[in-house]
C-alpha cells in the first residue's frame, strides 16, 4: 500500500537516528541523523587499465562499520574512455560530465581515471593508501529519504542559509562481474559494487523551514539482486555536498 505523503514527511522529520530504518507499511528510511553524511565519488572505467585497483577498494568499504552512516559511496563509469576498444556498459556521458563540473569548478585541475572525490574535493590519498579524511566537523542539514514502492519522498532541514537546493539520487549496483575481450583490460575479469545504474537530480522546493519533492524510481532490470541507494544535496549550480544519506534497498546477503 502506497504511503500517505503527509505521513512520510512525517517520518522524515521525526528520524535522528543515522542509517537505514524500517518504517510502516514496508517502506524503508534513510537518515543522515544529525551527523554529516560524507560523500565519497568514484571516477572509473573498464577502458582503464589503472582502474580496477580502485574498483576493488571501493568494494571494500562494503564491509566498513562507517558505511551509510559516515560514508556514501557512488561509483560514476565515465565515458570517455569507451572509444579505446571496450565500451563500458555502466558508463554514461552524465557522469563524464559530473566530473568535468569539478574542473570547471575549480575543485580539480585535470579530468582523470581512477578520481576520486571525498565531500566535493578531489581526493588522492588512495594513491598513498591514505586514510579517508575527517568530514566536516558539523552537519549542514538534516536529510531525509523514504522509499515506499516506486516513490522516494525527500525532506531536506537545512541549518545553513536558505538556498535553491537540488537533490540528487543514485540507484547502485552490487556484485556485477565483467568480461572485458577487448581494450586496456583484455581478458580480465573485473568486479565492481557501489556502480550507479541510474541517476536523477530535481530542485527541492521550500516548504516551511524545510526543502522536499518526490521521485519516481526508474522502471528497469538493474540485473543484480543486490541494490542501494545514494542520495545528496546541493546548492544549485554548486557541485560540493551539504548532506548525504544511502543504505540498502534489499537485505544482502550474509558474506
Amino acid at each position: 500500500m502506497p504511503i500517505n505523503i503527509t505521513v512520510a514527511l512525517t517520518l522524515l522529520a521525526l528520524s535522528s537516528l543515522p542509517g537505514q530504518l524500517l518504517a510502516a507499511e514496508g517502506s524503508l528510511i534513510f537518515s543522515s541523523g544529525q551527523k554529516p553524511g560524507n560523500l565519497l565519488e568514484l571516477y572509473t572505467s573498464e577502458g582503464c587499465s589503472s582502474c580496477p585497483p580502485a574498483d576493488a577498494w571501493l568494494s571494500t568499504l562494503k564491509h566498513d562499520r562507517r558505511l551509510w552512516t559516515e560514508i556514501i559511496p557512488v561509483s560514476f563509469h565515465v565515458d570517455y574512455w569507451d572509444t579505446l576498444g571496450w565500451k563500458d556498459r555502466f558508463a554514461s556521458p552524465e557522469f563524464s560530465h559530473r566530473q568535468r563540473i569539478y574542473a570547471i569548478s575549480g575543485h580539480t585541475r585535470s579530468v582523470y581515471t581512477p578520481g576520486f572525490f571525498f565531500n566535493g574535493e578531489e581526493w588522492s590519498g588512495f594513491f598513498d593508501r591514505a586514510k579517508l579524511p575527517v568530514g566536516r566537523p558539523r552537519p549542514t542539514g538534516h536529510l531525509g529519504v523514504i522509499i515506499n514502492d516506486d516513490l522516494a519522498v525527500i525532506n531536506f532541514s537545512p541549518t545553513t542559509d536558505r538556498h535553491r537546493f537540488d537533490v540528487h539520487l543514485a540507484i547502485l549496483g552490487f556484485d556485477l562481474v565483467s568480461r572485458v575481450p577487448r581494450g586496456e583490460n583484455s581478458g580480465k575479469t573485473l568486479h565492481h559494487d557501489f556502480v550507479a545504474l541510474s541517476y536523477t537530480r530535481q530542485s527541492l522546493e521550500p516548504s516551511d523551514n524545510n526543502y522536499t519533492t518526490k521521485i519516481r524510481l526508474p522502471d528497469r532490470d538493474y540485473q543484480t539482486e543486490r541494490l542501494g541507494l545514494a542520495a545528496w544535496v546541493t546548492v544549485r549550480g554548486n557541485p560540493v555536498p551539504l548532506q548525504a544519506v544511502g543504505g540498502w534497498l534489499n537485505q544482502p546477503m550474509s558474506e
